[in-house]
């Protein structure tokens, strides 16, 4: 963690922990660790001050997905593959009963990276459903499965676009993801914003294709920053980003590191 003074604490010590989420309140953190399958993953949450480290329910995963808190931090959406191949969208209570399947799905990215709006009406998250598509749209489903709905398509005739990493601005009128475009001879990353429709696209960076996973953001509580990560010549850094745009700012470098803003801006 990085405290908005600039200075670095270290609040697990497990190499295994990845793509960790700040709770509304501030007060936790939801993360995976992955486990003896390098392919699943625990869902655990930790308090802030790295205490009370615990998994969440018996919830495993795959190892590829960000998690979302819900409205007063009471539940936590999740998506991709479960144990026996079951796909989708899933939603747990964070002391981890009620376990339940939003949306049934039928490939790995199904789900993946949801986004639940400020507000609690809805959640964005990449899918591909039932088009012959391989990859995946940014869609939106209110958290009793109802009124889904595509925010972002993939442009016309690049069959090869996906839309992940969905996050909204702390005010819910903005979205930021993640284009990836899988055609070869064309492979590359951009950061977009959208509106809260998925309207009025544009993009703030272009990012290299490998690794994958490059982008990532998340905003700042005034809105008006997105922190993400990118390659840095031979090694990966942690970058802000104007939200309209404008050069990038490299905060730290070296390590392979997953940003998410704390609401404190830590």
């Amino acid at each position: 963690m990085r405290s908005t003074s600039g200075q670095l604490s270290r609040l697990t010590t497990d190499f295994r922990d990845q793509l960790p989420v700040w709770s509304r309140d501030g007060k936790r953190i939801a993360f995976l660790r992955r486990g003896s399958n390098v392919d699943r993953c625990a869902l655990l949450v930790i308090n802030a001050d790295g205490s009370d480290v615990h998994q969440v329910g018996n919830v495993e995963t795959d190892c590829f997905s960000r998690v979302s808190w819900g409205p007063r931090d009471r539940k936590i959406a999740f998506g991709g593959v479960r144990a026996q191949g079951s796909t989708g969208l899933w939603i747990v209570n964070a002391n981890g009963s009620g376990l339940h399947r939003l949306r049934a799905g039928r490939g790995a990215t199904e789900g993946i990276h949801p986004a639940w709006s400020p507000n609690g009406r809805w959640i964005a998250f990449g899918w591909t459903g039932r088009s012959p598509h391989p990859w995946g749209r940014l869609a939106a489903v209110r958290p009793d499965g109802s009124g889904y709905h595509v925010l972002v398509k993939p442009r016309a005739r690049h069959d090869e676009d996906e839309i992940t990493y969905a996050a909204w601005s702390r005010d819910g009128k903005r979205l930021a993801y993640v284009r990836v475009e899988h055609r070869p001879g064309h492979a590359g990353s951009t950061l977009e914003v959208a509106d809260s429709l998925g309207q009025h696209r544009r993009a703030l960076a272009h990012l290299a294709y490998n690794p994958g996973g490059q982008g990532a953001p998340s905003w700042s509580p005034n809105g008006r920053s997105l922190v993400y990560w990118r390659t840095c010549g031979q090694s990966t850094c942690v970058s802000t980003i104007p939200a309209r745009g404008g050069k990038p700012h490299v905060l730290l470098r070296g390590e392979y590191l997953q940003p998410y803003w704390g609401p404190a801006g830590s």
